[in-house]
C-alpha cells in the first residue's frame, strides 16, 4: 500500500521505555517512556527509493529507525541523569 501512510498521516515511531528500579529494594521507581516519529522528509524519501516503489525491500527497514532509537535512549539517560543525580 504504497504512501497510504502519508494520506492518513501515518509516519513509523520507535517507542523506548525505561524501568528505574532501586538498587537497595529492588523496587521500581518510576517507568520512563520516549516516543520518537520520524521526520516527514525522512519518511517521503524513504517512499521514493527505487527498492519500495518495487517492492524489492520494505520502505523502511532498521537503519532507517536506528536514529529514532538513539534519540529515544539518548533522551531518556538524560532525564534519568536529571532526575537521579
Amino acid at each position: 500500500m504504497f504512501g497510504l501512510g502519508a494520506v492518513l498521516g501515518w509516519r513509523p515511531l520507535v517507542t523506548i521505555e525505561f524501568d528505574v528500579i532501586s538498587l537497595a529494594s529492588g523496587e521500581t521507581l518510576e517507568i520512563l517512556r520516549s516516543t520518537k516519529k520520524l521526520s516527514w522528509s525522512g519518511y517521503i524519501k524513504g517512499l521514493l527509493r527505487l527498492n519500495s516503489i518495487f517492492h524489492f525491500k520494505p520502505e523502511f527497514g532498521f537503519a532507517d529507525l536506528e536514529p529514532l532509537i538513539e534519540q529515544s535512549v539518548l533522551s531518556l539517560l538524560k532525564e534519568v541523569r536529571t532526575k537521579y543525580s
